[in-house]
């Protein structure tokens, strides 16, 4: 019972994600969502540069972070957009694409509610109780 609940609750948490990233990288128009992006940053100035690794660190030029990695530009965000409302969530393509996000149209398939796993038993090693007497013999 409680690994169909992780279960059921894992598969309505990659539909939201899938859904809210599905909608922020969807575009009509002919090129990819990737080039529209790449388009916009290219006209855009940074305001500053992060370390992909902890966001803390901040320069105001293109460099390299503490741990060597190359820094990342962080542009202004005009969150306020027609089609964002209260509780609007907004996740940024270097994280969609370091956490290897992948989206598909949505289809109506059937769940099989069947979990195969390998399990093992063994002693709970807390309720063990070993007794060492200080003299020899049984």
């Amino acid at each position: 019972m409680n690994n169909s609940i992780k279960a059921v609750g894992l598969i309505i948490f990659g539909a939201l994600i899938g859904s809210v990233v599905t909608y922020v990288g969807y575009s009509p128009s002919d090129h990819s969502p990737t080039q529209e992006v790449a388009d916009q940053k290219e006209e855009k100035k940074p305001l500053y540069w992060v370390a992909p690794m902890d966001p803390n660190y901040q320069r105001d030029k293109p460099g390299k972070s503490p741990m060597g990695m190359d820094l990342i530009p962080v542009f202004k965000d005009d969150s306020g957009g027609k089609d964002e409302g209260p509780g609007a969530i907004r996740i940024s393509p270097s994280v969609i694409n370091n956490l290897g996000v992948r989206t598909a149209i949505a289809q109506l398939k059937p769940l099989s509610s069947s979990i195969q796993t390998v399990g093992y038993i063994k002693y709970d090693e807390d309720k063990l109780v070993h007794v060492h007497p200080r003299v020899e013999g049984w």
